[in-house]
């Protein structure tokens, strides 16, 4: 069994590879989703197939998996799934890298957005003053702010969220590239709540404006 990574270059179920350093070949039973590792795929082989590449060494485990809790005991010791892969050379300080990276992209995209929001809204205090003036109810203002900036920051996501998925089909199928729905949709809950939250803000000055200053009078 191998990677389903290695599709990407052209392997199929029943097509043969070979090891370099034996000449060995060995055949494709079957694919395994998205195995890497180092963002290597992974190559699966059984007992038999191991000694014919290694038929002097000993048989040796450093590692196996089980589906049902193990006791602790002074002869092996007994670690989760993620702290396997959390100990893998390099894997800690590649994650910790990239999740700050994508932290401060965060970041960065909120305070934009929410400042962007907040500064249109500004612009448009004259228009609110004379509304205002012509009688215009502050829950009315209110209510057509909120629902206009959720209204565009709903179909932003919308179009965001259709491109990115087209650009993640596009992408080479050994590029390490994973979107997962959780994270389009908690992404999507956080920005159209920092969008409200703008909204929100900014309407403490559309509130305390008043509409003859608005309008340029005395």
């Amino acid at each position: 069994m191998v990677s389903s990574k290695l599709q990407a270059n052209g392997y199929q179920l029943g097509d043969t590879f070979k090891d370099s350093t034996t000449g060995q070949q060995f055949k494709i039973g079957g694919f395994s989703k998205q195995m890497a590792y180092a963002h290597t795929p992974v190559i699966y082989l059984n007992h038999h197939q191991w000694q014919t590449i290694f038929p002097t060494q000993k048989t040796t485990y450093n590692a196996f998996a089980s589906k049902r809790p193990l006791s602790v005991n002074k002869h092996y010791q007994v670690i989760s799934k993620q702290t396997l892969i959390d100990n893998i050379p390099g894997y800690s300080a590649e994650q910790s890298s990239l999740y700050l990276m994508i932290g401060f992209l965060y970041v960065i995209s909120l305070f934009v957005l929410a400042i962007f929001f907040y500064i249109i809204t500004l612009q448009k205090l004259r228009d609110f003053g004379a509304l205002k003036a012509l009688g215009t109810t502050t829950r009315y203002l209110s209510q057509h702010i909120i629902s206009e900036i959720g209204l565009l920051t709903a179909v932003a996501i919308l179009l965001a969220g259709g491109i990115i998925s087209v650009i993640a089909q596009s992408m080479p199928a050994n590029m390490p590239f994973m979107l997962t729905a959780p994270t389009i949709i908690g992404t999507s809950v956080l920005f159209l709540a920092v969008a409200i939250l703008s909204a929100l803000l900014s309407l403490i000055q559309v509130i305390r404006i008043d509409p003859i200053t608005a309008i340029g009078g005395h």
